[in-house]
């Protein structure tokens, strides 16, 4: 995903291209934020952006499985599937007339329905999601150092919050194949996190 609104395939480990797409892009916008996701199969690409919600894209053509709904104001900052790649999870940001609410939203991936949606528990919106391999945890990190675990189904359970090592905005986190380690990414380091005691194991810096 790039900044003019595309989603792009290439072959490993050649870097040819394979396919690109203009996925959420306008005329006359430029800098569209895009974010995108795999399918655990390699089926499809899952892909957000700042323009028309949550796409599908048969990975070995590229035509969309998903079609761009015009009317979906979401600006989607992150994106993460599931193990069964069954359910989506996004982090949007919503900004039609009123103020900027960052929310973590649970989407069935095929249909794009809402299943459940939460609002973030500080004034940042979610730079990074993943979704634990067992589809039990949901964690996000957003600017201000701060790494949350929620327990799903959403609204049950308040988040677990917890301060990072790192002295920076956070970007990017994801899960270990076991589900017992979180590695959490910002401009100056990885952070690595015990996933049931939040506790910083490791952190590595450049």
């Amino acid at each position: 995903g790039s900044r003019d609104g595309a989603v792009r395939l290439w072959e490993f480990p050649t870097g040819k291209p394979i396919w690109k797409v203009a996925a959420h892009r306008k005329p006359y916008v430029r800098n569209a934020r895009v974010v995108v996701a795999f399918s655990p199969d390699g089926s499809f690409v899952a892909s957000g952006g700042t323009w028309y919600g949550l796409r599908l894209w048969d990975a070995t053509t590229g035509m969309p499985t998903r079609e761009a709904d015009p009317y979906d104001l979401r600006s989607i900052h992150a994106l993460a599937l599931s193990a069964d790649g069954r359910s989506a999870v996004l982090g949007t940001l919503f900004v039609p007339g009123g103020p900027k609410l960052g929310t973590i939203q649970l989407l069935e991936a095929n249909s794009g329905r809402l299943i459940a949606s939460e609002k973030c528990h500080n004034k940042h919106d979610a730079e990074g999601v993943a979704i634990s391999p067992d589809g039990r945890t949901i964690a996000w990190v957003s600017h201000g150092e701060t790494l949350s675990l929620w327990q799903l189904p959403l609204g049950k359970q308040p988040p677990v919050i917890q301060q990072t090592d790192l002295s920076d905005d956070l970007n990017c986190v994801c899960f270990s194949p076991d589900g017992t380690i979180l590695a959490v990414g910002g401009y100056y380091g990885i952070s690595i996190v015990d996933a049931a005691t939040l506790q910083t194991l490791r952190t590595i810096k450049p």
